[in-house]
């Protein structure tokens, strides 16, 4: 069986995820995770000609926060790598919607980062657990169907290599070797819904159906992308071929207007998915979409 470096190249190359000679921004917080992801990359650097960038995200929030910093930092100057810090105190006094708010923020200074060295990618270190909490939220907050997604491998700029590995998989990987990381004490927090979802509920669904919920929930991944495919080709279809309707229908249009692609998209999906009789679907759809 191929070790974890070989299997992410494979993945790598397989992918077309990062070509030879790029600039790479890496999101690395001290944890397994994003450290497993800086020492794959750093071993692979020299055969694509990769340069990377290392930054750090200070949060203000915890204790432990300054010495996670000084770790990042001393590994990358070990490495040879440029590091970079972002700080913040905004979210001291924050009591909801804290995750949010800090992805949000994380989110922008990568970008800001991006554009001053002229990177080609950011690079985050999401991982199998983390794509299965991610649709298991989308799941119990009521996502359409054509929405119930976990993360993209490629959404660019921002690149997450290591959706196909699990956890366990990066952690063996850095014991393997020898490498040091830090644990971040809040994500055995059961105040955040994520947490509960990873700490409970996914034990929970594993032992359920004899540790089959990966692949079961792949498939109704793979089931909805088909869906949107669909349901934005129709989309696009109406929005290009159907004439508007009057009367009633125009009163109904009013309604609609100022409505986002989004909602566009779920209202065309609902419609499309009651099966009502046809000359009715497409009278409604031709004054959605005139």
């Amino acid at each position: 069986m191929k070790g974890l470096l070989q299997q992410f190249q494979a993945t790598i190359e397989r992918e077309s995820l990062l070509p030879s000679g790029s600039k790479l921004i890496l999101c690395v917080s001290g944890g397994s995770d994003s450290i497993a992801l800086l020492h794959l990359c750093h071993q692979l650097s020299r055969l694509f000609r990769w340069q990377l960038h290392i930054l750090h995200f200070h949060h203000g929030l915890r204790e432990e926060s300054d010495e996670e910093a000084r770790f990042v930092r001393d590994l990358s100057q070990r490495l040879n790598l440029e590091f970079h810090l972002r700080t913040t105190r905004d979210f001291q006094s924050e009591t909801s919607g804290l995750q949010e708010k800090a992805r949000n923020w994380r989110r922008a200074e990568a970008l800001k980062l991006r554009e001053e060295i002229r990177a080609d990618s950011i690079l985050t270190a999401h991982h199998a657990e983390d794509q299965l909490e991610t649709w298991l939220l989308k799941w119990l907050r009521g996502a359409h169907l054509s929405g119930l997604q976990g993360m993209s491998r490629s959404d660019p700029p921002f690149i997450r290599p290591l959706l196909d590995f699990r956890k366990n998989m990066l952690s063996d990987f850095l014991k393997e070797n020898g490498f040091e990381w830090r644990e971040d004490a809040s994500n055995q927090d059961s105040k955040y819904m994520r947490n509960r979802v990873r700490n409970e509920l996914l034990p929970l669904l594993r032992t359920l159906s004899r540790e089959g919920i990966e692949s079961r929930i792949r498939d109704l991944d793979n089931q909805s992308r088909l869906l949107q495919k669909e349901l934005e080709s129709q989309y696009l279809n109406w929005l290009e071929n159907f004439q508007s309707s009057k009367g009633l229908w125009e009163v109904i249009l009013q309604m609609c207007k100022g409505l986002t692609k989004n909602y566009h998209l779920l209202l065309v999906s609902n419609i499309y998915l009651l099966d009502l009789e046809q000359k009715f679907q497409k009278n409604l759809i031709a004054l959605l979409y005139p």
